[in-house]
């Protein structure tokens, strides 16, 4: 709580000064700070995930596979873990939150239970951003992956990370994704899978960021087939979602074919299909090949841009770094409908100066689809 400590103090020094009637000291040049949002934008572009979802569903795990394997693709990249009460975390992170609050200590002091403690830690981190921007700003990677708590009503029904997820793309201009895990041994009933497509369909509307869903340790599934255990349905059934329909008739056996629990469960898989915005992909750490493909797909979301291409980019503007650092500022002061006018502008601009030409004469489309394949063979 040194942080908090510091600006009561702070606060306390200004109201002495101002009730005592005496003018304000000068500031001192040296001391003055730049104005936060030039700060912001004279860093380069930076991206990242929220790693959210339930409780044990391999989210620490997740985080520390993810960095070593961007990290080996020649990117820099950081773990910040949001999780007060994660004291045994299995990566070396660049930021801890519980630096700032622990669920644990909270736990003590308020005699609050785990659930009521965490979410009583989000509300004071939201209260205190100042101090994860701090920390934040001075971690020299482009790439950042948030690991949060486990706890599912903190995406569900609670406010804290939504306003902190605003916060980050809006405010410091972090281009982000939310990846959500959950497990793929709620595929074994059918139940639990359209449990898992409820808790996945509300979270992406509470957050309000591109959202990945992977159902992971599929490796586990893979090993059950062998053992003649495998899933009741193919694995593009839980995956697509073009034939989740062909569920229902498992949910009667499990709880029975009431009238009133069939309708329920039959209007709940035609609404998810008809917005056709719900979609699994499979995820195991074991498996090379998945994970490139999470890594892809999480590109693809954010508009992942190297450093040295965002680089390149700000020399072809030909505008000098004041003046592009002053531009960026300005459209992160913008709202969203006047940043919506302002690249349409910009994409008016670049149609006058005539088509692009083609960098890569050889590019194929069959190229990317065989690249993208967003569910590949999982024998391989």
């Amino acid at each position: 709580f040194e942080f908090l400590k510091d600006k009561i103090l702070r606060e306390a020094r200004e109201r002495e000064v101002e009730e005592s009637g005496l003018p304000m000291p000068p500031p001192n040049p040296k001391m003055q700070t730049k104005d936060p949002v030039l700060e912001m934008a004279d860093l380069p572009q930076r991206f990242g995930q929220v790693v959210i979802g339930p409780a044990g569903t391999g989210k620490s795990t997740y985080c520390k596979a993810m960095r070593d394997y961007l990290t080996a693709m020649g990117r820099t990249v950081a773990i910040i873990n949001m999780d007060p009460g994660n004291e045994h975390v299995p990566y070396d992170c660049e930021v801890d939150v519980m630096e700032l609050v622990s669920m644990v200590e909270v736990m003590q002091t308020l005699g609050l239970g785990p659930n009521g403690a965490i979410m009583f830690c989000m509300e004071y981190l939201e209260k205190n951003l100042d101090w994860l921007w701090e920390k934040i700003k001075h971690v020299r990677a482009q790439y950042l992956l948030f690991d949060f708590p486990g706890q599912i009503e903190l995406y569900v029904n609670h406010e804290s990370c939504h306003n902190l997820f605003r916060k980050i793309v809006d405010d410091w201009d972090i281009r982000l994704c939310a990846t959500q895990l959950l497990d793929s041994s709620h595929c074994k009933t059918a139940s639990d899978y359209l449990a898992c497509m409820c808790i996945g369909m509300i979270s992406m509307v509470q957050t309000e960021l591109p959202c990945l869903n992977f159902l992971t340790k599929f490796d586990i599934v893979k090993a059950n087939e062998a053992k003649n255990q495998s899933l009741f349905h193919p694995y593009d059934t839980y995956l697509n979602l073009e034939t989740v329909e062909h569920l229902l008739p498992d949910i009667d056996k499990e709880i029975g074919a009431l009238k009133d629990t069939r309708r329920f469960f039959t209007k709940i898989v035609e609404n998810i299909k008809e917005m056709a915005l719900l979609r699994f992909h499979a995820f195991s750490i074991f498996s090379p090949r998945l994970m490139e493909n999470a890594m892809r797909l999480a590109d693809k979301a954010v508009a992942y841009i190297s450093e040295e291409d965002y680089n390149q980019m700000r020399r072809e503007s030909g505008l000098d770094n004041s003046r592009f650092i002053d531009e960026k500022a300005k459209y992160m002061k913008m709202n969203v409908t006047e940043r919506r006018d302002y690249y349409k502008n910009w994409a008016a601009s670049r149609t006058e100066m005539g088509p692009r030409t083609d960098p890569d004469p050889e590019f194929k489309a069959d190229d990317v689809a065989e690249r993208t394949d967003p569910d590949p063979d999982l024998d391989n």
